[in-house]
């Protein structure tokens, strides 16, 4: 398949995108640039961030501020739990290891769920250091 995701959505309806899963093997940020009408359509979004493909030369925060300024809240996705990314950021964050992110849409249902699970003040999450910065 080629192509954008706007590309292949062109002809759909202008509906409501609910829930958009990205796993590209570190492709997803390619994913998310040609997917802007897409996204402001979307009320739940996740994606992979790890080290392999566009991620070795791309930051996490790049991403999440892109995604922030199209007006989603992002968080580390844990198994039951989640943690705040959006204006709660640490360069530790940086750490290239397989990790899902997910994001709601300010205002959406989606986001007020994420909100009720985020543990980021009673629990607030501190990436171990690589041991390059040991």
């Amino acid at each position: 398949v080629h192509g954008t995701l706007d590309l292949h959505l062109k002809h759909s309806a202008k509906t409501p995108i609910d829930i958009l899963v990205v796993d590209t093997e570190g492709n997803d940020p390619l994913v998310l640039e040609g997917a802007r009408e897409a996204l402001s359509r979307t009320r739940y979004l996740e994606f992979e961030y790890h080290h392999l493909a566009k991620w070795s030369t791309l930051t996490l925060r790049s991403v999440v501020d892109t995604l922030n300024r199209s007006g989603f809240d992002c968080f580390w996705a844990g198994t039951d739990r989640v943690w705040r990314i959006t204006g709660c950021w640490d360069d530790l964050f940086e750490f290239h290891a397989w990790s899902n992110v997910v994001c709601g849409r300010r205002g959406d249902i989606w986001h007020r769920v994420l909100q009720a699970i985020d543990i980021t003040l009673t629990q607030p999450l501190k990436p171990k250091p690589s041991r390059d910065a040991l």
